[in-house]
């Protein structure tokens, strides 16, 4: 089989969901072509999606080893470095994408908005607060009726930026994979948005067991004992 066909076949599979045997054919596409960035990428983000965040990322290195520039893999490692806890190096690969984004005008308008958000998300993380506020303003900028997520102005709180109709879309995303502490943070600020505070807490919670130093989950579940006690 030519090696184009190995990777073909793998995508194949990712698309079907057969992500274990599209690994074993990314494989054998990377033995016959060692140099080729989209391989190793492509296996990257197939094992970020079973979860395998070291190996995602040796893979990710190894695509920007060939191309220094592939804005995309620095996103994707970015992503599973805030899924092992490691912020400050998403930040620092998030911030190099989007200097350099402007260099590929085809990157979608979509795809730039989440490395914006990605970052706004792991300034969180690191208690970079302000940086975090000018990235969310980013995300704003580029698409003010985006249905994806809740942003907020500042740790406490108390007043809504920007905002959509999200809890649906995030329980669908949680029954599919209930371990992500991101996305059960972002369903406790969403019932927090919505006055339902105790709610609120129980999802904060989820995101705390999985990782009990989740910062913001940690101040937003704060927050939403504070209103709770006032009502």
């Amino acid at each position: 089989m030519a090696t184009e066909d190995w990777y073909d076949q793998a995508l194949n599979l990712v698309e079907s969901g057969d992500l274990e045997t599209a690994l074993e054919y990314f494989d054998k596409a990377i033995e016959e072509d060692p140099d080729n960035e989209d391989y190793w990428a492509s296996k990257g983000t197939t094992l970020a999606g079973l979860g395998r965040h070291e190996e995602a990322i040796e893979c990710f290195d190894r695509a920007l080893a060939l191309d220094h520039d592939f804005v995309a893999v620095l996103g994707e490692k970015a992503a599973s470095l805030m899924q092992l806890g490691r912020n400050e190096e998403a930040v620092a690969d998030l911030n190099r994408a989007l200097a350099i984004h402007g260099n590929y005008p085809e990157l979608p308008p979509d795809f730039v908005q989440s490395l914006w958000g990605l970052n706004g998300l792991a300034n969180v993380e690191i208690g970079e607060e302000e940086e975090s506020g000018k990235c969310f303003d980013k995300v704003i900028e580029i698409d003010t009726t985006e249905q994806a997520a809740w942003v907020l102005t500042g740790p406490d709180l108390t007043e809504v930026r920007w905002h959509a109709s999200v809890e649906p879309c995030i329980d669908a995303i949680l029954a599919k994979d209930p371990t992500d502490k991101r996305n059960w943070a972002f369903k406790g600020i969403t019932l927090f948005l919505e006055g339902k505070h105790d709610a609120a807490i129980d999802a904060l919670n989820r995101a705390l067991e999985i990782d009990p130093n989740f910062k913001a989950a940690q101040e937003y579940k704060a927050a939403a004992q504070r209103k709770w006690a006032q009502q």
